[in-house]
């Protein structure tokens, strides 16, 4: 049983999660409106990919002043900056004002998400921790039953800015709830230097930012340069970032944040584009189209609470395959809802499998994470999970806009770039069960075994 001050403590944490849940929800339901009023198509994956790459920075300043003098400040300054992103969001005159308040939620987010991280691993013992982020998962299933249903309405009835400016007060609550209870958590152990990581955290964030760009635009000298530059500056921080070995899925620590990011860029590359099939394919409404994204947020609740019961009984190997399968055979029956003549129940019932699969793998990944991070470490373990999922997605999404641009300017129909962008998410799903193997070496692991998180040796890119 938790202590009164654990228990604020789980609160505010899982209250900011929501309100990362109702806007994620809420924004890949009404883009299609959004993108009908404001014009700037091309743009469509810039909405998503500027968030995750500001949350980059943010998630690196989160996780070092968390780790470094607790959690309470970044905290609270982390929910500041995505309340002002909520406003420049619901005042946008045009699609680059949006992308720029998003970009402001982005960077408030990613210091929140790093900060939960480090209540998560300081506040909770390793036997609670499984069922922890078991809630956390939980934290989508009220957002997963009205964003979708609500954003779709108020963007088809009344006006999608109505959205970003209900989630504000959500901020202030989360605000309210978990500062006190944070303070109470002190400082870590030494880490990184800070300027050493915010430095990383910006030449990331800009040189994917550059590439991805540089992706979107009609292919010439100066987009393939852009790319070329972008990856140029990008890589090297990224090597710093995530734990060294990672391209090889090396046991365990490596291997689970492999498994994370690999996951977490086949599911939310392709959920992007869910809504968009469903209006432009099949002619729903935004508000019915949203439906598909609350069957996966309740599907990866599940998932989520599964993984907390059948953890040791299966192990975190067998649970992050069978999380990877459920991914893969979800966006392969996705495939088949481009064709109008296929029943939309298909992709309901598709995407919630999908979203169990990731409630099995994902919560399996960043568990063994966790449990494979030496004392001191928390900050920059949870700086390695949130770049996963930020370049994951960022890459995912960014890669998937480009598709659909280029669609639009060969005067290609909708259902060509979506066909190739959801082959290849598969692909990525079988490389995630493949790397789920890697979770539980021969023999037991180690207590304590080195992170290697932040060493100064080089990542392989190939």
């Amino acid at each position: 049983m938790l202590s009164t001050g654990r228990l604020a403590l789980l609160a505010g944490s899982l209250l900011a999660v929501t309100l990362h849940a109702f806007d994620e929800l809420a924004v890949t339901t009404m883009l299609p409106v959004i993108v009908d009023e404001l014009g700037g198509r091309s743009l469509y994956g810039a909405v998503f990919f500027s968030y995750l790459l500001a949350s980059l920075v943010g998630l690196v300043i989160g996780g070092g002043e968390a780790g470094r003098h607790g959690p309470a400040i970044p905290f609270a300054l982390g929910l500041v900056v995505f309340g002002a992103g909520l406003a420049v969001g619901a005042l946008a005159p045009n699609m680059e004002i949006l992308v720029l308040g998003r970009a402001f939620q982005g960077l408030g987010g990613g210091v929140v998400s790093a900060t939960v991280y480090v209540v998560i691993n300081r506040g909770f013992d390793d036997d609670e921790r499984p069922r922890v982020l078991a809630l956390q998962a939980s934290a989508w299933i009220v957002p997963a039953l009205i964003a979708p249903a609500a954003a779709g309405a108020l963007s088809t009835f009344a006006s999608w800015r109505l959205v970003f400016a209900a989630l504000l007060p959500l901020a202030g609550l989360a605000l309210v709830l978990g500062l006190p209870s944070m303070r109470r958590l002190g400082p870590g152990g030494a880490e990184r230097n800070r300027r050493e990581e915010l430095i990383d955290g910006i030449r990331l964030a800009a040189g994917l930012g550059v590439a991805l760009f540089g992706l979107a635009r009609p292919p010439g000298f100066l987009e393939v340069a852009m790319v070329f530059a972008g990856c140029a500056l990008a890589l090297p921080a990224l090597r710093r970032a995530l734990p060294v070995g990672i391209a090889f899925a090396r046991p365990i620590l490596p291997a689970a944040v492999a498994l994370k990011m690999l996951l977490v860029f086949a599911f939310f590359g392709a959920e992007a584009f869910v809504p968009l099939a469903l209006i432009e394919i099949h002619g729903l409404s935004p508000m019915h189209a949203g439906l598909a994204l609350t069957g996966a947020a309740l599907g990866w609740a599940l998932g989520a609470h599964l993984q907390a019961s059948w953890v040791q009984r299966f192990g975190m190997r067998a649970l992050g395959t069978i999380g990877a399968v459920c991914v893969f055979v979800a966006i392969g029956a996705m495939a088949a809802v481009l064709h109008p003549d296929t029943p939309t129940a298909i992709a309901f019932a598709a995407w919630t499998l999908s979203g169990l699969g990731m409630g099995l793998g994902y919560v399996t990944a960043t568990a063994t994470a966790m449990a494979h991070t030496p004392e001191g470490a928390e900050g920059s373990t949870s700086t390695a999970l949130g770049v996963a999922d930020a370049v994951a997605i960022s890459l995912a999404t960014g890669l998937g806009g480009a598709a659909l641009s280029a669609a639009d300017r060969g005067g290609v129909s909708t259902e060509v770039p979506l066909a190739w962008v959801w082959g290849g998410m598969a692909v990525v799903a079988i490389l995630a069960g493949l790397v789920a193997r890697r979770l539980e070496p021969r023999g037991r692991a180690r207590e304590g075994e080195p992170s290697a998180i932040g060493s100064t040796s080089s990542l392989p890119t190939a």
